[in-house]
C-alpha cells in the first residue's frame, strides 16, 4: 500500500506500540523528502521535529523503517549514546523490535506484503542478530519465544547494563549438585 499518510500511521503506530509496552510518543511529521531522514547524530531523533521529513512513506523501500525509528524515539526518552557501542545495541535492540513487531503492524492497520519484511534480512542484520541471542539467552530459549520477543520489548526502553548482565549470567546450579 503505497502513499499511506506518514502523519497518521506514525500516531497510529506509535500509539499501538506504546499498548504493546513500548512506550512510545507520538511524533510531529512535516513535509518533505519520502524517506526517514534521521540517521546521524543518533541524539537528533530524540528531537520530535528531526524524526521525520516526510508526509507519506513508500511501504516498498522497507516497511518495518516506521517501526524501527519510533523504537528510537521510544528508547531516546531513556538512554543515551555516548560510545559506538552503545550505538550497535541501540540499532540493533531498535531494528529487533521492528522484525518482531512488523507482521503483527500490517495485519493491524491492514497493509499489503507481510512476507516481504520477514524474508528481508533488514539494515542491521548483526546488531539485531546479537539482540536475538541475548533474548534467547535472558529466557534460556529460542529468540523466536514469546519470552524472548517480550524480553526485546522491555529491551527498547528497559535497563540495558542490568538486562544484558541477567542475560549472561550462569545458571544458577541446583542445590545438591
Amino acid at each position: 500500500m503505497a502513499g499511506v499518510s506518514v502523519t497518521a500511521l506514525a500516531a497510529a503506530t506509535a500509539a499501538w506500540m506504546t499498548g504493546l509496552g513500548v512506550p512510545t510518543p507520538a511524533v510531529p511529521v512535516t513535509p518533505g523528502d519520502p524517506t526517514v531522514v534521521c540517521h546521524r547524530p543518533v541524539e537528533a531523533c530524540a528531537t520530535a521535529s528531526a524524526v521525520y521529513a516526510a508526509p507519506t512513506i513508500d511501504l516498498a523501500t522497507d516497511p518495518a523503517l516506521l517501526i524501527h525509528e519510533l523504537a528510537h524515539v521510544a528508547s531516546h526518552q531513556v538512554h543515551a549514546f555516548p560510545t559506538p557501542a552503545d550505538l550497535a545495541v541501540e540499532e540493533g535492540a531498535a531494528e529487533a523490535l521492528a522484525r518482531d513487531l512488523a507482521p503483527a503492524w500490517f495485519t493491524r492497520f491492514g497493509l499489503d506484503d507481510v512476507t516481504y519484511v520477514l524474508e528481508r534480512p533488514g539494515v542491521y542484520p548483526a546488531q539485531t542478530w546479537w539482540v536475538r541471542g541475548l533474548s534467547g539467552m535472558a529466557c534460556r530459549t529460542d529468540w523466536r519465544s514469546r519470552c524472548a520477543r517480550h524480553w526485546r520489548r522491555a529491551f527498547v526502553t528497559g535497563d540495558r547494563a542490568a538486562m544484558i548482565a541477567a542475560a549472561t549470567a550462569p545458571p544458577l546450579l541446583e542445590e545438591g549438585r
